[in-house]
């Protein structure tokens, strides 16, 4: 992993022991549930071997009173969310993102890593990428709209890193519907002409 990618971890990440205790977790015993693919694998393992995670790791698995009933919660909670926001939540979608979850790529990608941000993330991409697919960059309304999506997209999508892309195949969420979008439109949002 590069010196950039490192400091990266170690500032958006913390030490998976670290987390443990903060949450009077038992490390070893929560190691063992991760290798038995209970609880999400770590986000990234270093080159000595630690693994870290978001500080919030173990929030999914204390509102679900423990990891017995983790799948069941987060089902729930994806549900309920699909519901909320219109989006689809068939078995297929949850065994999807089940796996995306307990893959560790959650925590990789959302700020708040939970069921409801994976759900909010693609409603506000599918509207996002309506509005792309007929711009009016001309119109502070459009642009208006666009930035406001593109400022909750920011808001829940980590930055990510080099290795990040490299696993994903080139590009990270927020790569595409953040920094792209910028970088084609400039400053989004602003007073509409006096």
């Amino acid at each position: 992993m590069a010196p950039a990618d490192i400091a990266y971890v170690r500032h958006e990440f913390r030490p998976f022991d670290e987390v443990c205790a903060a949450a009077d977790a038992v490390p070893a015993a929560m190691a063992a549930l991760v290798a038995g693919g209970v609880l999400p694998q770590p986000c990234y393992v270093l080159a000595d071997g630690g693994w870290w995670v978001p500080a919030d790791y173990l929030g999914l698995v204390g509102s679900a009173g423990g990891a017995a009933g983790l799948r069941a919660h987060f089902e729930g909670r994806y549900a309920i969310a699909a519901d909320v926001h219109g989006a689809l939540a068939g078995p297929d979608e949850l065994d999807e993102q089940w796996d995306a979850y307990l893959g560790g790529w959650y925590g990789v990608l959302y700020r708040v890593p939970e069921p409801e941000t994976a759900v909010r993330a693609a409603r506000l991409q599918a509207s996002l990428a309506r509005m792309l697919a007929a711009p009016e960059a001309d119109s502070w309304r459009w642009r208006d709209r666009v930035g406001a999506r593109v400022d909750a997209l920011d808001a829940i999508y980590r930055p990510g890193c080099d290795i990040d892309r490299e696993q994903l195949g080139g590009e990270l969420p927020r790569d595409r519907w953040v920094a792209a979008v910028i970088e084609q439109y400039g400053v989004l949002r602003g007073p509409p002409p006096a």
